[in-house]
Parts: structure tokens; C-alpha cells; sequence
């Protein structure tokens, strides 16, 4: 994204209240460098006409918006459910946030604890659609109550519940598991937290300890002690293990859920009648075709604001520019912030971080080249017939791979970003401990989700060796290994830059 424009929580649940919220930059990395570094312009493949058997259609927008496809009023771009999804953890990320305070004034039972996760992970519309959603803007939000947004769970996308697109087998022990050829043998794939089976068994790992640690905080119970001060932690979601569950949940989940089901989903071309395979026939009484349909909910995922080239990398960031456009703006004027249409989300706010923090003589432009393919993606399915020609099938899977190869080296290279995190920790004359498990949890939960892309570069066998020198926790002092812990994250730092082929300079600068 160019520094310069290019036309660029709910109240009372049970009885455990969940505290409303401010999101400034919804769900992306937490710590960032504040040196405001340009980027150089790439190809602008939004821009570029789509060649179509012969013939040329007129340039696509610059705006990822696009007119009702059966010939009525309006825009044919849905991906609400998505949208739901970004929602609903960074709602869970503030809760947690809260959650200290509360647990402190004795109002945290365990069951208080695991219910209210489960609203957010369980979201059931039954319950929580006239439910104020709690996200804070500069101006009001359009939608006020989660049923305004959607009606979607998180956990029913998680990686291995929804199975018949992976590519691997994440959870054989799913209700769903019979619909993926690659269960057949009952065998998880799942890698990266040594004793946990599928993402599912991890989620429900963290949401034990997060539960337990909130009844022992709020009852009076024994605190876990912060091994470097020997002081009580004063965190709920932090442990004497170096685990900062905050991070680890959200990282997680924009992994397991956003990255898997934008990639393996909705951008694969492997299984009949989804993603790239579904079919471009606009049905009776629909304003857009399920291969659209499939192309925008991925676009969803990635978080973007639809006119995401109007921003600068800072202002994504929410790291400078215009005051105005911190994170989200009011696009269309109309007083409001628009959650479907006027937010940045997720991962795509990690791509502008690791734009604006490439060195002057390794530019990256990871946002611009994920939204222009996406667009030039989007503009060709619009203007195609209800089958896609060879020549267009190719071209579409080109924008494709251009898209997800930037998406997950953005998370990659965030993932070189945390590394470098822990090691400025490692180096402090005192180990920063918080700082420490909250760098280690966006790191670990991140890369995590490397793994759930199937065109990834990293082969199985790396992404085993490199959560191998992770580990399941970071190092201590006094434990064994913690003397080379240094050296062992450098190892996966080296993992990954050799993967993506990152240049050294990024590589000690992120």
C-alpha cells in the first residue's frame, strides 16, 4: 500500500457481564514499531484489463465493489458471515482484556468464564442477536447489535468443522470428518502444540486454563507466579508457563478460521462445486453467482475495507495519517462506520505493519498486491459467462495464488517480527516477562496458522522443525535450554526467511 493515496460486550450475559469495547485496529498484531517507512509501488493488477478469449474488458475499479449480478439494484458483494467472524474475535480479545478486573472483584466463576467464551466461540443468534456487539469507533456503528452483522459461530469454521475442503485431515475426531478423504485413516495432521489432536482440543486446552485461572483469581484462590519477580501475575490470561492465552486465542483463530477457510475454502480449486470450482450461474432471485460469492467471503477473511487502496500503510495501522481514517472511515458520509464495508480487520492490518516496516531497500507492498488481485479476481468473475473459459480459469487462479502467496507471507513475516520481539527480550538485562509470553503468543499463535494453506512454502517437515525450536512455551530462565533459546529462534527465524525467500534486511529489521 503506498504511503501516498492510491485511490488506496455485550451486556449482561448470565450474570457475568461482558464489558463493551474499543477496537482502533480490530484484531491485528498488537506491537508495533512506530517509524513510519514508505513503499514502493507494485504492478497495480486492479488496473490492468482482463484479457478474455480474444477480446478486452475496460480496467477494473480501484474499490472492491461491484453491481448486483441477476440485473437488480444494489451490490453483488456478501460476505456478512465474515464480517461476524472478525467481529467476534476481536470482541473475545477485549473481553478477555476485561477480564482481570472482573476476576479481581470476585466475578469470575470458572462456568462464568466458559460461558461467556462461549458466546463468542458458540455465537448463538438465538441468544445473542439482540445483543449490543460492544465495538467502539470514532463515529456510531451501522450495525448496533451482533444480529445486525450476522448470525455465524466461530466454531463451526474452525479448521477440521467444516472439512470438506482441507486438504489434510485437522481433526478426525469431528462430526464432519466423514466428508474429508483425507480422514480416512483416523489419523490427525494437525502440528505445531505437542499433546493437541486438532485445533479444536487446543482451543479447548486454552479455555480451560483461561477458566481456572479466573476462578482462583476471583475466589482468592493461588495466583500463577511470575517467575522472573516472584510476584503474583497480574493478568488473568497470563500463566507462570510464559503462555499469554489473549494472544494465543485471537492469533489462533484468525489462523485457524480466516487464513484456513480464505485459502483451502474459498480460494481452492480441488474440490467440485467450491471455491474456484463453484459455478458463475446467478440463481433466481440471487444478486450474485456461488463462485462470487465464494471470492468475497475469502476477500472477508482478509479483512479489508472495500476502497482498502485509499488508505495509506500508517493509516491501516492505525500508526498516522489522516485522524479520520485511523483503522476505518465513513466512506459513503453518512455519520456512521459501516462493520461490513468501512473497517479493516485482521489480517490485513498485518500486512500494512509489515509494509510500513520493510526497509527502505527491501520494499514490500503485501496490501496492494492482495487487494488489487482481488479486485482484478473479482472484475473477471463479473464479466465472465456462468462458465469460466479455460484462459479466464487460468487467469483468475493467477490472481489467486498472487493473492494468498502475500497473505500468508505477511503472516510469516509477522511471525519474523515476534521472533525479533523475544529476542530484544532475551537480550534485556531483567527478561520483560509480560512483554515476553505476550511477543511468544503472537508469535505461536500466528504461525500456527502457516500451516492450513495448502499452496504454502513451507513443507510439513519445516513447519515441524520450526514449531519444534518454538516449543509449546518459551524458554525460562533456569530451565534447561533456555541458554540457547536465542540461537533456537534464530534457527526458525531462518526457517521462514529461506521459505519465503525474505530479504535480510526485512529479516533483522521487522
Amino acid at each position: 500500500m503506498k504511503m501516498l493515496m492510491k485511490s488506496k460486550l455485550i451486556r449482561g450475559f448470565s450474570a457475568f457481564a461482558i464489558a463493551g469495547l474499543l477496537i482502533g485496529c480490530p484484531s491485528g498484531d498488537d506491537h508495533d514499531h512506530d517509524e513510519d517507512a514508505g513503499t514502493t509501488p507494485a504492478a497495480d493488477a486492479g488496473t490492468t484489463p482482463v484479457e478474455d478469449a480474444g477480446t478486452t474488458t475496460p480496467e477494473a475499479p480501484t474499490t472492491y465493489e461491484f453491481a448486483h449480478m441477476g440485473g437488480g439494484e444494489g451490490s453483488s458483494v456478501s460476505n456478512t458471515g465474515q464480517i461476524h467472524r472478525q467481529a467476534l474475535i476481536s470482541a473475545m480479545k477485549a473481553w478477555m482484556g476485561g477480564l482481570t478486573d472482573q476476576a479481581n472483584a470476585g466475578n469470575a466463576t470458572r462456568q462464568d468464564v466458559l460461558d461467556a467464551f462461549n458466546f463468542y466461540y458458540e455465537y448463538d443468534p438465538a441468544v445473542g442477536a439482540e445483543m449490543p456487539h460492544g465495538l467502539v469507533f470514532r463515529l456510531p456503528a451501522l450495525q448496533t447489535n451482533w444480529g445486525d452483522i450476522s448470525s455465524k459461530s466461530l466454531k463451526g469454521k474452525l479448521a477440521g468443522n467444516d472439512p470438506k475442503t482441507d486438504h489434510r485431515c485437522w481433526d478426525p475426531q469431528s462430526p464432519k470428518a466423514s466428508e474429508n478423504p483425507n480422514c480416512a485413516e483416523g489419523e490427525s495432521h494437525f502440528n505445531g502444540w505437542i499433546g493437541a489432536s486438532s485445533p479444536a482440543a487446543l482451543i479447548n486446552v486454552w479455555a480451560e486454563l483461561l477458566a481456572n485461572y479466573a476462578q482462583e483469581r476471583s475466589t482468592g484462590g493461588t495466583l500463577p507466579v511470575n517467575p522472573i519477580t516472584n510476584e503474583p501475575v497480574d493478568k488473568v490470561f497470563l500463566n507462570d508457563q510464559g503462555h499469554d492465552l489473549q494472544q494465543l486465542f485471537q492469533k489462533f483463530l484468525l489462523g485457524a478460521i480466516g487464513f484456513s477457510q480464505g485459502t483451502d475454502d474459498y480460494l481452492g480449486s480441488d474440490v467440485d462445486g467450491k471455491g474456484l470450482k463453484a459455478s458463475n450461474a446467478v440463481a433466481d432471485g440471487d444478486s450474485y453467482s456461488p463462485l462470487a460469492h465464494a471470492w468475497d467471503e475469502a476477500f472477508g477473511y482478509f479483512g479489508a475495507a472495500r476502497n482498502f487502496n485509499d488508505y495509506t500503510d500508517d493509516e491501516i495501522a492505525s500508526k498516522g495519517g489522516r485522524e479520520d481514517w485511523k483503522g476505518h472511515h465513513d466512506t459513503n458520509g453518512d455519520g456512521k462506520i459501516d462493520l461490513k464495508t468501512e473497517v479493516n480487520w485482521g489480517h490485513s492490518i498485518n500486512a500494512a505493519k509489515r509494509d510500513r516496516d520493510s526497509q527502505d531497500s527491501a520494499k514490500t507492498d503485501y496490501t496492494k498486491e492482495a487487494m488489487d488481485h482481488f479486485i482484478a479476481g473479482r472484475y473477471l468473475i463479473q464479466n465472465a459467462g456462468e462458465t469460466l473459459t479455460a484462459a479466464e480459469m487460468t487467469t483468475l487462479e493467477g490472481h489467486r495464488d498472487t493473492i494468498v502467496a502475500a497473505w500468508e507471507k505477511a503472516i510469516a513475516a509477522t511471525g519474523v517480527h515476534y521472533i525479533n520481539d523475544c529476542l530484544g527480550d532475551l537480550a534485556a538485562d531483567t527478561l520483560p516477562y509480560a512483554n515476553y509470553a505476550k511477543h511468544w503468543g503472537e508469535l505461536k499463535g500466528f504461525t500456527l496458522g502457516l500451516q492450513f494453506n495448502p499452496a504454502s512454502p513451507v513443507t510439513v517437515e519445516n513447519f515441524i522443525a520450526f514449531h519444534n525450536l518454538l516449543g509449546e512455551a518459551p524458554k525460562l530462565p533456569g530451565q534447561d535450554g533456555f541458554d540457547t533459546y536465542a540461537d533456537d529462534l534464530r534457527a526458525a527465524r531462518d526457517i521462514l526467511a529461506a521459505a519465503y525467500g525474505f530479504d535480510s534486511a526485512n529479516v533483522e529489521g521487522w
